[in-house]
């Protein structure tokens, strides 16, 4: 063989054992890839892999990564406890190799909001969910209950934030001034002060011709009082009598006999349908207007 010959032959040579070698070197590197992914798998679902079978998936969570519909997403990782720090049972932890280091799904919620389950913190979409009663809506500074103000069922809101309600029972004065005063402390028969306060009150006679307010001259003839705080209102008979204190009246003061007009035999005060005030016989069974304290 002559040298020409031969020094091809030892270069051919020479080639194919770099080419063995960088195989090898090739081989040995996608071995240890696998060997490094194998062990990121729980110890005790290797056997799947042995028979080209994907393993079975985790209690409560697909291998996809995604919840079903209505899932919740506070399911568990075996190597989770029950507060998600990590803290799972040793059983849970000892089929893992990773020390931590493998990956960790990514979960979506209800919200669209990602979480790392075994993160050791609540995933964003939760930070802002506090405790009950924590962070809610504050309740109205008006009632320290949280519950607004309202008048029972039969009453309605009316000025001066009262409670005003119709007994559509006919019963005498006193016995409806009662009936106001049984409802609880600071009822008693409606009052009236202003234009306002009668303006509103009409409407609730509806149908009525008439109905008992809060008033009388029962002490003293003539001499017209709230009941409510004893106020005088008016002196005299209706024609020549006169407001005391500039106080609101609103007597029907129609000829020939403008209110008040009953003498000694009248001496209680009902609001009639029109709106005017008349005195009339206590005795009397009409239907009562009672008025709540201030709200």
């Amino acid at each position: 063989m002559n040298r020409q010959r031969w020094g091809r032959v030892h270069v051919d040579a020479r080639a194919s054992v770099r080419g063995v070698a960088a195989r090898g070197v090739a081989a040995v590197a996608a071995a240890a890839l696998a060997v490094q992914l194998f062990s990121c798998l729980p110890s005790s679902d290797l056997s799947g892999y042995s028979n080209g079978t994907l393993p079975s998936e985790p209690e409560g969570i697909p291998l996809d990564g995604v919840l079903p519909e209505g899932a919740s997403e506070e399911l568990s990782r075996p190597d989770l406890g029950a507060d998600g720090e990590g803290s799972g049972s040793p059983e849970a932890t000892a089929g893992s190799d990773c020390a931590g280091e493998c990956p960790v799904p990514v979960l979506l919620g209800s919200e669209g909001q990602g979480g790392t389950l075994g993160s050791g913190s609540p995933d964003e979409g939760s930070q802002n969910e506090g405790p009950p009663n924590q962070g809610g809506p504050a309740a109205p500074a008006d009632t320290p209950d949280g519950a607004p103000a309202s008048c029972v069922s039969d009453a309605s809101l009316g000025p001066n934030q009262r409670c005003f309600a119709l007994v559509s029972s006919a019963r005498s004065w006193q016995d409806a001034r009662t009936g106001c005063r049984g409802r609880g402390n600071g009822w008693d028969l409606a009052t009236i002060r202003n234009t306002e306060q009668n303006s509103w009150l009409l409407p609730l006679l509806g149908t009525l011709a008439d109905a008992w307010l809060g008033a009388s001259d029962l002490q003293s003839e003539g001499a017209w009082r709230w009941v409510g705080d004893g106020a005088a209102f008016w002196n005299g008979p209706g024609g020549t009598g006169s407001r005391v204190a500039n106080a609101y009246v609103n007597w029907n003061d129609g000829p020939p006999n403008p209110e008040p007009n009953g003498g000694e035999a009248s001496d209680c005060l009902r609001l009639r349908s029109g709106g005017g005030w008349a005195d009339f016989e206590c005795n009397t069974a009409l239907a009562s207007i009672c008025e709540g304290p201030k709200l």
